[in-house]
């Protein structure tokens, strides 16, 4: 992994701004949000890396940011590689993966959903787990449960 590491670095430059070999087979790699997308589609297209199977996309809340995690695997190499990033909670937009990675599509319609996290060029990003006239992002540190009373909209009270 150290000659693909390499050429990822030489490419990309500052846009890479922290990597750490988690194992043998693992890198970390922190990247400026502007670069997310063509890193993503670099590390599926290079023959060095070949990363094929989006293992995972989630978010989380600081309080401050979002931070964006996304796990990628080669079937080819064996290999992993966790691509970190974080974005505005002001202003949460980060480029799509969904058409890169077809198996991220309703992963990032769940961090729309849940966080109010705007990811631009996904061919339909829409709620998929609460109902299109629920308000606010339930998974936000600053998201307010007003217990409604009806199970399809809003949260429930607690006894």
């Amino acid at each position: 992994m150290n000659e693909a590491v390499e050429q990822l670095l030489q490419r990309f430059g500052e846009a890479v701004t922290e990597w750490t070999q988690v194992r043998a087979n693992e890198v970390r790699l922190t990247v400026k949000p502007t670069c997310w997308r063509e890193i993503a589609q670099y590390l599926r297209d290079d023959p060095l890396w070949q990363m094929d199977y989006p293992a995972d996309l989630t978010v989380w809340d600081t309080g401050t940011e979002f931070g964006v995690y996304l796990r990628l695997w080669s079937s080819v190499h064996n290999h992993n590689v966790v691509v970190l990033t974080s974005i505005s909670r002001e202003e949460p937009r980060i480029a799509s993966l969904a058409t890169l990675y077809p198996g991220v599509d309703w992963h990032e319609r769940e961090m729309y959903d849940m966080y109010g996290v705007i990811f631009e060029g996904h061919p339909n990003l829409k709620r998929i787990l609460l109902p299109d006239d629920w308000e606010g992002f339930p998974f936000r540190k600053d998201y307010l449960a007003e217990p409604s009373g009806d199970p399809l909209h809003g949260p429930q009270p607690v006894n």
